[in-house]
């Protein structure tokens, strides 16, 4: 299961320019395991589907998670730069894992993590237009 006091710790720890990228690994690498991937996506799957689940998975991984994030790197507008990512999370998510859409599940691990960082790390670190 996820633990967000480690996962939040593994993001922020170290190079504040790699943020993006280990939030990204850490994304795929829950996503790539089949057990901790069924459990993501039946949570995804009812939050399209019922807005009671919808409002738990949301709250979740906003509060516990990217929110978290986002305030422990001091930034500027943290809650909107969680939400932000939480927008490629699910999106991402959904995408890859359950649409399959081509070529994006077809990417390599290496490839997806890296390009997926390099969003996270904008929306999370950068400069956001005015």
């Amino acid at each position: 299961p996820l633990h967000p006091p480690t996962l939040i710790e593994s993001v922020v720890t170290g190079d504040q320019s790699q943020v993006g990228h280990r939030l990204a690994e850490a994304l795929v690498g829950v996503l790539d395991d089949e057990t901790r991937r069924r459990r993501m996506l039946s949570m995804m799957r009812a939050a399209t589907s019922e807005p009671a689940a919808a409002e738990l998975v949301r709250e979740f991984l906003t509060q516990n998670v990217l929110h978290p994030i986002a305030e422990r790197l001091g930034v500027a507008d943290a809650e909107y730069r969680a939400a932000l990512v939480m927008s490629q999370v699910v999106g991402f998510t959904m995408a890859r894992y359950v649409v399959a859409l081509k070529p994006l599940a077809a990417r390599s691990r290496e490839r997806v993590v890296a390009d997926l960082g390099a969003t996270f790390q904008r929306y999370l670190r950068g400069e956001l237009a005015s």
